[in-house]
């Protein structure tokens, strides 16, 4: 019977605390949204990815050149510009 009063949700205003879990729920929707949008684009590359290896075999071959080439550039423009 002498536990002590002092808890989180005895002392802390409701306000507060719903203000503090409308945030926490604003960033994991927004986290949600985020990892879902890129799942699915993600997914959506790699659906034309196999549509165009399907209809022409040396996309299987060039794709990759490509973005070996694109990191390549990506690279020196970022070292070109310190």
């Amino acid at each position: 019977m002498k536990a002590p009063v002092n808890l989180f949700f005895d002392v802390t205003p409701n306000g507060t605390i719903m203000k503090r879990f409308s945030e926490d729920m604003n960033v994991i929707e927004h986290i949600v949204r985020s990892s879902m949008h890129c799942t699915f684009i993600t997914f959506e590359i790699m659906t034309m990815f196999y549509m165009v290896c399907n209809q022409n075999m040396y996309a299987i071959i060039i794709i990759p050149l490509l973005f070996g080439y694109a990191k390549s550039v990506w690279d020196y423009t970022l070292k070109a510009k310190r």
